[in-house]
């Protein structure tokens, strides 16, 4: 049995390979995985019901800023459970390990508050729904990364095909193989078209916005032997991670971050590590929560993310049985 603080101990510890790089390219300071990474542990969140319940006395709809204001929200993340004496030599949760893509844009990604990934409070409706979605005692204080380290995009369309996830899926191209100038080709090919529809969308506005010029095909040459490091370096994290946690069960949000991790299996990425491969092979995907709760025409409804607790804890119950 692993304690907490033997876990977060070893996890705080635990080079990353990677550096926050300053604005002349030159290596600012290490990044770590409480850069990277989080747990499942907020300040203040009730069960979904009392949630509902306490809600269900408004007038106002179940909506990030009143789940705050009327249930006593807080999704800031609490690192106390793993480092106050008095809870600390509890066992660690390691039945579940969540892996998600990569992160989001923010206007501070790698600030100075530690373990703050999936606990942003500036953009409030995701770390909200990730809450909700995994808001059940067997998640509770479990470890949450991402597969793609240090890849900062707002669009899983950008990082998926900085790494070619959609074609190694099809077999065609692959990233640690193929020519420089061939995939370099294909990433242009891709971003001409993404230009367009810019282009296109801001005929609609009224106030058109700032379009990115298209990349050419030498720049994004210059580019993929960074993604390639990136991409070895972030599987070789990832094996560290499950080194340290020792996860019983792998759950992934949405299809991409699981394709990626298939394709690192069959990239050769993890051939001295039969642990992972075993678990990316029986790892449980679910439903990106950014995603979850959307309905047609309608927007977000609060039941449907608020029931995503329930679909999750279902479908672990059935993977273990």
């Amino acid at each position: 049995m692993q304690t907490k603080q033997t876990v977060y101990s070893q996890l705080v510890t635990e080079p990353t390979g990677f550096s926050l790089v300053n604005e002349a390219g030159q290596p600012d300071r290490p990044l770590h995985l409480y850069d990277f990474a989080s747990f499942l542990s907020y300040k203040n969140l009730p069960t979904n019901q009392a949630i509902r319940d306490a809600i269900a006395t408004q007038t106002q709809p179940l909506t990030p800023a009143t789940a705050e204001t009327v249930a006593g929200v807080d999704v800031t993340v609490d690192t106390t459970p793993f480092t106050d004496s008095a809870r600390n030599q509890e066992p660690f949760n390691n039945d579940y390990m969540f892996v998600a893509l990569n992160c989001a844009v923010r206007k501070e990604n790698y600030s100075d508050e530690k373990w703050r990934m999936f606990h942003d409070v500036q953009r409030k409706p995701n770390t909200f729904y990730l809450a909700f979605k995994t808001n059940a005692p067997r998640f509770r204080e479990a470890y949450i990364t991402d597969i793609l380290k240090n890849s900062l995009e707002s669009l899983a369309s950008n990082a998926k095909a900085k790494f070619f996830v959609d074609e190694e899926q099809k077999g065609t191209h692959h990233l640690l193989t193929d020519d420089v100038t061939t995939l370099a080709t294909i990433l242009h090919a891709k971003d001409v078209k993404r230009f367009a529809r810019d282009q296109k969308a801001n005929a609609r506005r009224a106030t058109p916005k700032p379009i990115l010029p298209v990349t050419a095909v030498a720049e994004f040459a210059a580019l993929i032997p960074a993604y390639r490091d990136t991409y070895r370096k972030s599987a070789a994290l990832f094996s560290r991670e499950c080194a340290i946690v020792q996860p019983k069960q792998l759950i992934v949000f949405g299809n991409d971050a699981l394709a990626t991790m298939q394709n690192m299996v069959n990239d050769g990425l993890f051939d001295a590590d039969p642990t992972v491969q075993g678990l990316i092979k029986n790892a449980l995907e679910t439903e990106h929560y950014a995603a979850q709760g959307k309905v047609k025409g309608k927007g977000m409804a609060a039941r449907y993310w608020m029931a995503a607790a329930d679909t999750l804890t279902a479908a672990t119950d059935r993977a273990t049985n």
